[in-house]
């Protein structure tokens, strides 16, 4: 048989067992309503003939015999029955721990679910009175005590069921509750609200028939996953808010994700009634209907719950009762947060969250829950409703939030068909006066005259101005700064019912100051505004030209601005200047004055200040002279030049066999220079050399000493040049060589190591040679000097005293014999190196006139030209004789002294000892060279010549024999008068 059919049939049958069994004991809305159940079922399709089914109606029935008369005998039975079962014959108050209700924790939308009362102590009497309450469902009772409730959702959501039992008689009311999850699959059910430390329940719902073989449970706190359908448990030890994930298994091997929320709170209060708290309402709404939503508060926390805070997640205003409506405009999924407060306590205590998806509205309409069924009518009750809140006025325009807790007194009425409970009378208590919000500031300005308030955003409130609150104000420091009003404003702010800011700012009008100039009102008097020119004269009649005034005023600031008035000329601000004429440079000059390096003049034309060209005359000072340098004809002054010089070379040879000095080379070079107009001067412009070939120069000399009077040296320089000479012989190649090539000259003199030439003590010389020319040097005389030397240095000669000039004459001898004597000049003597001379004999007296011949050891005379001091004696007998200042004479007293010592009146003395008186003696300057001899004897009177008739000595008295000058030499034994040779 089809179920639809099966239905129909139970529906008719109910109706005819029920009046055949009780008869007039079970009513006509009880067969109704038992009828509906099934015809409920019947449209939405369900087939309702399993073991739940038939255990609903068979409650239905059997419910229905308790009645307060008796039933008909043949029933007896049953009634009895139905006492056993469910009733209990004693009458007592009940308590929470004696009632619970029982139905499944979860189903599908539009799916009967049943509720039943399980309590000890309710019988089948009027004794207890129990009010259902639901919410979003359609709800009806199915007994006369109301023990009994069945119920249809036809939107998913968790929806809590409530009874309230209350014993006739008796103050006390029970309540018990039953948490139902209305969904299309499987859903989480368990706990919104624990405490740490407490074992919590977790069950899916809806498991039958989703094809669910397994689940795996996340708690959210980091501990292991459990597995398991449910029930599972699991026990927080941290407050906090976790997110449960269940995921599932289902049997075609996909998965299925679960969420769910739980708020841990510490450990204060009951667990088991926090475990309550929940939002009670469906989880789908429709776009812009009402959807019906309640915070359930169990009856453990009513006294403790102040007040209720709703937050619908859409940006709405708050909601504050404990059942709300609220209609979303927009489809979309939103977060419902419920915040829950104690009484008396600002700090929230629990948060409640419940989500909700906003869909089209698909044309069903709102749900219209059937109404509750009371038993008796005319019987009253008292029901504790929810928390609901008012906004009540306080302070100045502020309002709070009061909350209340509900009790209404209900009585069964008939309405229409149905008696159900209508409310009669309500009654509440205050839970949680609000805070006092919204409150208006009182606004006490120092000037109020020129203010409309309400521009302000001000009202008028008992004589007093207030700002709302929220709003805020602009006050002014000042009502006339120096400045802007915005550099003295100050905004003010209301908050509920505190005005907070500057404190000092007490005007709500400013007015703005001029900047620079001073507050609003002030005025200056004579103020320079502008200018006025004036026309001026000119001395060569001119015209432009103005003398500019000041124009001054009267200003005030008025409101920002300044105002001015009463202008009029002031004083004069500038003089108008004529034009004035200076010369001004051009790039025009003059014709050139020389070929090159010659000069022209800049032209200047006359200009006044603009830089206009004017009349020469209007420049009244000369024109100025600028002058530059110009080049009139420059190829006229190009020339060449060709200048021959010699450069000396690098490579030398020594001097030949028997002759001192070196042998360098050098060559001509040509040097061809031209010149050319550069820079406005004739200057070089290239130059250019060509190079002859090498020759060789010699600068050598026979090995005879010579007389060194550039050089002149006593015997200690001597000395110290030849040990200079012997430290620096291994750097000076020049010295090396010459020590190496004449080793034969070394040789001690009276003990020291000293160059000696044919008997006679002697130093070197030295020279350069440099573009062919032989250039003298002075070595160095200290054994501790540098051993520095110039380029190209040779010795030039070895060098000792000479005194007579060339043309002097002394007697000479070229043999032994007697018969060759006569006078020669010192130059053939020196040339034909003649051997003997005549010198005084060994008589000790300077009259003898018998001379001998001494041989000569060498003829020495300058080695360069120089110049050399000589003196020039005249005597009384018409003699001279010319010679160095440093030439040794035989004085009349027979002894040596220097030429300078002699003076004019003195005597010189002849051969023979004939003395003759100087009569001049003429100082002069010889250019060329001077001449001495040394004999081969250190005898002093072997030393004593005769030169021009005149005794002198030989240049041993300017060496070795030095230390005899001043001494005797001869006897004096002399006889005055001329000497006739």
């Amino acid at each position: 048989m089809r179920s639809e059919n099966l239905l129909d049939s139970t529906s008719d049958h109910i109706e005819s067992l029920a009046q055949k069994t009780f008869g007039n004991g079970l009513n006509a809305g009880k067969i109704v309503l038992m009828q509906r159940v099934i015809k409920d079922q019947k449209t939405m399709g369900k087939v309702f003939m399993n073991k739940k089914v038939l255990s609903l109606i068979g409650a239905l029935l059997f419910i229905a015999g308790c009645k307060q008369g008796s039933a008909p005998e043949e029933n007896a039975s049953a009634v009895e029955a139905a006492s056993t079962s469910l009733c209990q014959s004693k009458v007592t108050d009940i308590s929470a721990e004696d009632a619970k209700i029982l139905a499944e924790a979860g189903a599908t939308p539009e799916q009967i679910v049943s509720y039943s009362l399980d309590a000890n102590g309710i019988d089948c009497s009027t004794n207890q009175a129990v009010s259902w309450k639901t919410l979003g469902s359609t709800a009806e009772t199915l007994d006369q005590n109301n023990t009994q409730l069945v119920s249809v959702y036809k939107k998913p959501g968790t929806y809590v069921v409530t009874a309230q039992i209350q014993t006739t008689g008796s103050t006390s009311v029970v309540e018990v509750s039953q948490k139902t999850v209305i969904a299309n699959g499987l859903a989480i059910t368990g706990p919104d609200v624990s405490t740490i430390n407490t074992d919590n329940t977790f069950s899916l719902v809806n498991v039958l028939g989703s094809g669910a073989e397994s689940a795996s449970w996340d708690f959210g706190d980091g501990s292991a996953p459990v597995s398991g359908l449910g029930p599972v448990n699991h026990t927080y030890t941290t407050p906090g808010t976790y997110n449960i994930v269940v995921t599932v298994l289902l049997g075609d091997g996909s998965t299925l994700t679960l969420n769910s929320t739980i708020q841990v709170v510490d450990g204060s209060g009951n667990n088991d009634c926090l475990a309550q708290l929940s939002v009670s309402g469906p989880s789908e709404a429709t776009v812009n209907q009402p959807v019906s939503l309640s915070t359930f508060i169990p009856a453990c926390l009513t006294l403790e719950i102040g007040s209720v805070v709703w937050d619908f997640g859409d940006g709405s205003a708050p909601a504050f009762n404990q059942n709300v409506d609220h209609t979303y405009a927009a489809i979309g999924d939103y977060m419902v947060i419920v915040t829950l407060y104690r009484v008396g306590d600002p700090a929230p205590f629990v948060t409640l969250t419940h989500g909700i998806h906003v869909i089209e509205d698909n044309g069903g309409g709102p749900i219209d829950p059937t109404p509750h069924l009371c038993p008796v009518e005319g019987e009253t009750r008292q029901v504790i409703g929810g928390i609901v809140s008012e906004e009540v006025a306080c302070g100045v325009n502020g309002s709070k939030i009061n909350s209340y807790r509900q009790t209404v007194t209900e009585s069964c009425q008939l309405v229409g068909e149905i008696r159900q409970w209508v409310e009669v009378s309500t009654s509440r208590e205050l839970t949680n006066e609000g805070e006092c919000q919204g409150q208006s500031c009182e606004v006490q300005a120092a000037d109020m005259n020129e203010l409309d308030p309400s521009q302000l955003g001000l009202q008028l409130i008992s004589g007093k101005y207030y700002l709302n609150d929220g709003s805020s104000l602009t006050f002014f420091s000042s009502q006339t700064p120096n400045g802007t009003c915005g550099s003295v404003s100050y905004s003010k702010s209301c908050s509920n019912g505190t005005l907070s800011g500057n404190s000092s700012a007490v005007y709500l009008t400013c007015h703005e100051g001029c900047s620079g100039f001073g507050p609003h009102g002030s005025t200056q008097i004579g103020v320079t505004t502008g200018t006025e020119s004036v026309g001026k004269e000119c001395s060569f009649g001119e015209t432009g030209v103005y003398d500019i005034f000041n124009v001054i005023s009267d200003q005030m600031c008025t409101d920002g601005q300044v105002v001015t008035s009463n202008a009029r000329r002031g004083s004069l601000k500038t003089a108008g200047l004529c034009p004035t004429y200076n010369w001004v440079e051009t790039e025009n000059y003059t014709e050139c004055s020389a070929a090159c390096g010659g000069e022209q003049q800049m032209i200047h034309e006359c200009r006044d200040n603009s830089g206009n060209v004017a009349p020469k005359e209007r420049c009244t000072t000369p024109e100025p002279v600028v002058t530059r340098l110009c080049d009139g004809d420059p190829e006229s002054v190009a020339r060449q030049e060709v200048e021959k010089e010699i450069e000396d070379g690098s490579e030398t040879k020594m001097c030949p066999k028997n002759e001192i000095g070196k042998v360098f080379t050098q060559r001509e070079v040509t040097t061809t220079r031209s010149y050319a107009c550069i820079d406005h001067k004739v200057a070089l412009a290239s130059e250019e050399k060509t190079y002859g070939e090498w020759t060789e120069i010699k600068h050598c000399k026979q090995y005879v000493a010579y007389r060194c009077s550039g050089d002149s040296l006593s015997k200690g320089a001597a000395l110290g040049r030849y040990h200079w000479m012997q430290k620096c012989r291994k750097e000076v190649k020049a010295i090396d060589e010459f020590l190496e090539e004449f080793d034969s000259f070394a040789g001690t003199y009276r003990g020291l190591e000293t160059l000696v030439f044919k008997n006679k003590e002697v130093y070197p010389t030295f020279a350069y040679s440099r573009k062919g020319r032989e250039y003298h040097w002075k070595a160095p005389m200290n054994p501790g000097s540098s051993c520095w030397v110039p380029e190209n240095l040779f010795v030039a000669a070895v060098c000792t005293a000479s005194c007579a000039t060339p043309e002097q004459k002394i007697l000479t001898a070229t043999s032994a014999s007697e018969r060759d004597w006569e006078y020669r000049s010192f130059l053939d003597n020196w040339q034909e190196d003649v051997k003997y001379v005549a010198t005084m004999s060994n008589q000790k007296n300077m009259e003898s006139k018998h001379m001998t011949l001494t041989k000569v050891n060498q003829w020495i005379t300058e080695l360069y030209d120089t110049e050399n001091e000589v003196l020039t004696f005249e005597t009384q007998s018409g003699g001279t004789l010319t010679v160095t200042t440093n030439h040794p004479i035989l004085t009349e007293e027979g002894s040596m002294k220097l030429a300078s010592d002699f003076k004019e009146g003195e005597f010189l003395v002849r051969h023979g000892g004939l003395l003759d008186q100087i009569v001049s003696i003429t100082p002069s300057v010889h250019v060329g060279k001077v001449y001495n001899l040394y004999v081969e004897s250190s005898d002093p009177k072997s030393n004593v010549v005769s030169t021009n008739g005149f005794l002198n000595g030989t240049a041993f008295f300017q060496n070795e024999g030095s230390e005899m000058m001043n001494h005797e030499v001869l006897r004096k034994q002399l006889t005055r008068g001329a000497f006739d040779e």
